[in-house]
């Protein structure tokens, strides 16, 4: 006898002296002689023909006083989720006469003890579930109630290849929720709630079959589950399957709970409660959460809401179906605001933590992006509660400037209330000075934000939020004017010209944008309305806020602009630009739905975790991207999406200057002032052509022999309308000669007075009729010019220097 077959004689022999009842010890017996025949006497190393023999005998052991009787679903959950290390231990006692299956059992109980490395646990588990099917198809016992149920469940009766190590504590024994959820035949499941997926896994081109406890027998839920389970196999071919084990789980009992039957017995109350219970983060025993938590658990609660309402009749309001779909979701539900539609038509609400959600109303703007605005005002007092509400819906300052204004105005209200409590020292009640306001705390907030703020910018922002507040409830605080130059923005503009993108860098970019839309058709959208911000003085976010009625004729269209106060204006454009608009309305023609977001036209449909929706485009993260993909190629990297408005209008005082218009022609075109688009638009360092425009002059050949310093200077006297001085003390020439001597002199504080000058003298040219008084007048303006343009460039200078 070899030794091999000593071995499997071994085993058998340890059966029939252990394992009591019969007709288990004949199946198991009748089994192992199966497999031993059929692949272990096959294998050629013995280690792993002994962990397949070693799997037997934990097997045999497990079966000791087993019964025919006990054989049922929820022993075999037992035995399937049985303690192998613990029971490795025992039988490495009982095989003490047996050299080899010894040796393997201890092998085997390092290899778990090292490297947490199972070997032959899954055939123990393949072993179990052989008996269960080799017992309900055998004739003998089908008198048995007990036999005769496993039909029922054999279907459920499957193996799984994976464990997970982190599903090991440090007795290497299996935590509870593997036990429980994780794997294919949980302690204590009812086969009556489980369904069951089935796959091909990629790497052998096999079939895999996973069970999932949905926890409930109720089969309308069952159905949602397995329908939802279907979807992500399908869109994601390598899902997350122990995720979606603890989901059904616990997605199943959380809804039978509500007594759910139907469809419509789902509503955004039970979502509110189920994002509560799977938000909690004791739900798991879990020694590793950074694979199943409570964030992945709600992320999953979320796509699996987002489904059922793509593909059911839910019992949701149109603004819950959109809060499911948008971003904000997990925001909503995990802080519990109340979502509102905002209507300054309808009164304030009571709720004081509530989320304003995106509507017809609020969308109607210009701004490049639309948010859902978060208010929580539950820590303050009643009165700063409806102050503030007030403020908010009754305002006529800008719905987004509004919401986004109210930390600003809190901590204005708060450094007042310390102000005043330090002020009077108890001898007020805070009740009393709620309203106060005083110039002296108008003035320390003022320093407050100087010294906690660098940029005008942001200390303008600041102020002006504040003055909107203080102006909506002028009575209450009784605001005099004179606090209001207190908190005057004078002094605060950062302008100084625009930044327009250069044409290398155009180049750069629109090529840029070009491949975009050449490897995704898709993307033509995005350059429709890059190409309309470089042909026309309309903002970004104007672009972004036409509608698909918006073409009145091919040169007008009808639209909102940001200084519009939420009216619609009629604008004319070039012809290219209205074949543009044309050409995007039938490009998103495809993609409307019965949203209020259909009536634009620079929309996109955005289909991410089941969520399908109508968006704007998000141009200003496109551009963002292709400043950042090409920065290295750009002279300027602080490209921003209103720099192609600054383009175009700078643009239109280049070619106008070249075309000889004149400003007021240049500035229709332009759609701003000449002053305007100077101070934010145009480039502040592009001073010729600043120069040529103003004077309506070239100056290529002009030259001057004067002098320019940056401080006046001690001199005889002053000169030529006091542009400049005198150098020389015994001066014979006439002041209209001045500009041509070289002891002229001038400063840069006299750049005010240059300018001046050349706009009289082109009032002055209007008017006159003399030819030679006419050649005067433009040579002297030549002359202003260049030394205008002169004065300019060493002003750029001294502010470098700074």
């Amino acid at each position: 006898m070899d030794k091999l077959e000593k071995q499997k004689n071994c085993l058998i022999d340890y059966i029939k002296n252990n394992v009591c009842d019969q007709i288990i010890q004949k199946a198991l017996i009748n089994l192992f002689n199966d497999v031993f025949e059929s692949r272990i006497r096959l294998i050629k190393y013995s280690r792993d023909r002994l962990k397949i023999i070693v799997s037997w005998y934990v097997l045999a052991y497990n079966l000791i006083n087993f019964k025919i009787s006990d054989i049922n679903w929820s022993n075999a959950c037992n035995l399937y989720n049985t303690n192998y290390y613990h029971k490795l231990t025992t039988i490495a006692g009982i095989l003490a006469n047996e050299d080899s299956e010894r040796k393997a059992v201890v092998a085997i109980i390092d290899r778990i003890e090292v490297r947490k490395s199972f070997d032959g646990y899954y055939d123990y588990k393949e072993a179990i579930i052989k008996l269960y099917l080799y017992l309900e198809t055998s004739k003998n016992f089908v008198v048995l109630d007990n036999i005769n149920e496993i039909s029922k469940y054999k279907e459920f009766l499957i193996n799984e290849y994976n464990i997970k190590f982190c599903d090991l504590d440090d007795k290497f024994q299996f935590n509870s929720i593997h036990k429980k959820i994780l794997n294919n035949m949980p302690i204590g499941s009812r086969y009556e709630y489980f369904i069951q997926k089935q796959y091909i896994l990629q790497k052998n081109n096999t079939i895999n079959k996973v069970n999932f406890d949905c926890n409930t027998r109720n089969n309308f839920i069952k159905e949602l589950i397995k329908n939802f389970i279907d979807e992500i196999y399908r869109i994601d071919k390598a899902p997350h399957n122990r995720l979606l084990k603890v989901f059904s789980y616990y997605i199943g009992v959380s809804l039978d709970k509500y007594l759910v039957k139907q469809c419509n017995d789902i509503n955004y109350n039970i979502l509110k409660n189920q994002y509560k219970f799977f938000d909690n983060s004791n739900l798991l025993d879990l020694q590793d959460k950074n694979e199943i938590n409570n964030k992945t658990l709600t992320l999953i609660l979320i796509q699996f809401y987002r489904f059922i309402l793509n593909n059911y009749k839910l019992n949701f309001s149109k603004k819950e179906e959109y809060v499911v779909r948008c971003k904000s979701i997990h925001k909503i539900l995990r802080g519990d605001y109340e979502i509102l539609l905002f209507n300054p038509n309808e009164s304030i609400p009571t709720t004081n933590k509530f989320c304003i959600i995106q509507s017809e109303y609020t969308m109607h703007n210009t701004a490049q992006t639309n948010n859902n605005y978060f208010i929580d005002l539950t820590e303050l007092d009643k009165i700063i509660q409806i102050d503030l509400k007030n403020f908010l819906w009754y305002s006529h300052h800008k719905i987004e400037h509004r919401f986004n204004s109210i930390p600003v105005i809190l901590y204005f209200l708060d450094f007042k209330k310390e102000y005043y409590k330090f002020y009077y020292k108890d001898k007020k009640k805070e009740n009393e000075c709620r309203y106060e306001i005083d110039e002296n705390m108008l003035y320390m907030y003022m320093d407050k934000i100087d010294e906690e703020y660098e940029k005008n910018n942001t200390k303008k922002y600041i102020i002006t939020q504040i003055r909107h507040f203080l102006k909506f409830h002028e009575e209450l605080y009784n605001m005099k004017e004179s606090y209001y130059e207190i908190i005057s923005l004078k002094g605060l503009s950062d302008y100084d010209g625009g930044n327009p993108i250069t044409a290398r860098d155009l180049k750069i970019i629109y090529n840029a944008v070009k491949d975009e839309e050449n490897t995704n058709p898709k993307m033509r959208i995005y350059t429709i309305a890059f190409e309309i911000c470089l042909l026309t003085n309309l903002r970004i976010g104007e672009v972004l806020s036409l509608e698909r009625n918006c073409i009145i004729d091919k040169n007008t269209i009808k639209c909102l602009r940001k200084v519009s106060e939420r009216n619609y204006t009629n604008h004319a454009l070039n012809e290219e630009a209205i074949i543009l608009i044309s050409e995007a309305i039938k490009l998103t023609d495809n993609i409307l739905d019965n949203s209020f977001m259909s009536k634009y036209i620079f929309i996109e449909k955005s289909c991410t975790n089941f969520s399908e929706r109508i968006k704007k485009i998000e141009f200003y993260l496109f551009f963002k991207k292709i400043i950042e993909k090409n920065n290295s190629k750009l002279e300027n990297k602080n490209y921003r999406p209103y720099n192609l408005r600054h383009t175009y209008i700078n643009n239109v005082y280049k070619e106008g200057v070249k075309n000889n218009l004149s400003l007021s022609e240049m500035a229709v075109i332009a759609g701003n002032s000449f002053g305007t688009a100077k101070k934010y638009y145009r480039n502040s360092s592009d001073y010729e052509m600043y120069v040529e425009t103003l004077a309506k002059v070239k100056l290529t050949d002009t030259k001057i022999i004067g002098n320019i310093n940056n401080n006046n200077i001690k001199v005889s006297k002053p000169v030529k309308e006091n542009l400049g001085n005198c150098n020389e003390i015994n001066c014979t020439f006439d002041l209209a000669e001045c500009l041509m001597c070289k002891h002229f002199v001038t400063f840069t504080n006299r750049i005010d007075a240059f300018e001046m000058r050349i706009k009289k003298i082109n009032k002055l040219l209007e008017k006159c009729s003399d030819n030679i008084e006419k050649g005067n007048l433009v040579c002297e303006k030549r002359l202003l010019s260049k030394y205008l343009l002169e004065l300019l460039k060493v002003k750029e200078g001294e502010r470098n220097a700074t």
